[in-house]
């Protein structure tokens, strides 16, 4: 368990089921986190999902429900993946619920995971990939630092047109540079 300013990063229960799937069940949260087709997951194929990724995903480094520290609700998810451990590049997952965008949450969260994942973790290299659409996500993550390696031109369908997806990452000496090996500040 983690805490930042106004954040408690914590396991994933059973019980955060409920309020994380009505959260992704938010047609804007999805078609901002991922390129399948938007649609309402059920209970049991959700649970399913969200069971499957907490406990067999061997990939996964760190995934932490994001919960408010004033009232306790539940915000969404932050996570990394290390699909090869040889390269020790880690893949960002985040999705924070349309109630709270624009509050600052997901910059003071992406600070922890990046400081984490260089200080505590040792990685070489932390990816994501951004709609191109999703300007406020591009800005949060050049500021922390991360630079745009590439983009798959029209590669996402999103509300009736094609989408560029804006692949982006920061190295180890990059980081360094740039915050002198002491971490973000939010």
């Amino acid at each position: 368990m983690y805490t930042t300013q106004h954040l408690l990063l914590r396991e994933l229960k059973t019980s955060d089921c409920d309020a994380l799937r009505t959260i992704w069940n938010d047609p804007l949260v999805q078609a901002t986190g991922s390129t399948t087709y938007c649609a309402p997951l059920s209970e049991p194929r959700f649970a399913a999902a969200f069971r499957s990724s907490a406990e067999t995903d061997t990939s996964v480094l760190v995934k932490a429900v994001m919960e408010t520290l004033d009232t306790h609700e539940t915000i969404g998810v932050i996570g990394l993946r290390m699909p090869s451990a040889k390269n020790r590049d880690a893949v960002v997952e985040l999705f924070i619920g349309r109630k709270w965008w624009g509050k600052k949450y997901g910059t003071e969260a992406m600070t922890w995971l990046v400081d984490h994942a260089f200080l505590e973790l040792g990685m070489h290299r932390v990816s994501l990939q951004v709609f191109g659409e999703n300007e406020r996500g591009v800005r949060l993550y050049e500021k922390l630092g991360f630079k745009v390696e590439g983009t798959k031109r029209m590669a996402n369908w999103r509300h009736g047109h094609w989408e560029d997806i804006i692949d982006m990452a920061i190295l180890d000496e990059e980081f360094e540079a740039i915050h002198g090996g002491a971490g973000l500040d939010p």
